[in-house]
């Protein structure tokens, strides 16, 4: 199978708007530790985190709603009284 490519446009305001959460809920910072400017910007950082959690948090949601599937299938109705 050949390797896919994923892409997406935004409009500013809807990007923005995802940019500033990923960049409060991973902690992007403009300045690094030591003081000096981070080299990433808040595009680069949202861009490499997208790519980063976004496969990760599907494959675990997949996971997780296949369990509950599977524990409400070893369940019958009537064993609740």
């Amino acid at each position: 199978m050949p390797d896919r490519t994923i892409s997406k446009t935004y409009v500013e305001a809807k990007w923005n708007r995802l940019r500033d959460a990923y960049c409060d809920i991973y902690g992007y910072q403009a300045k690094l530790p030591d003081g000096t400017d981070n080299p990433e910007n808040k595009n680069q950082f949202t861009e490499r985190w997208i790519l980063k959690t976004w496969p990760q948090q599907v494959l675990r949601d997949s996971e997780q709603r296949i369990a509950r599937k599977a524990a409400d299938a070893s369940v019958p109705d009537n064993d609740l009284g």
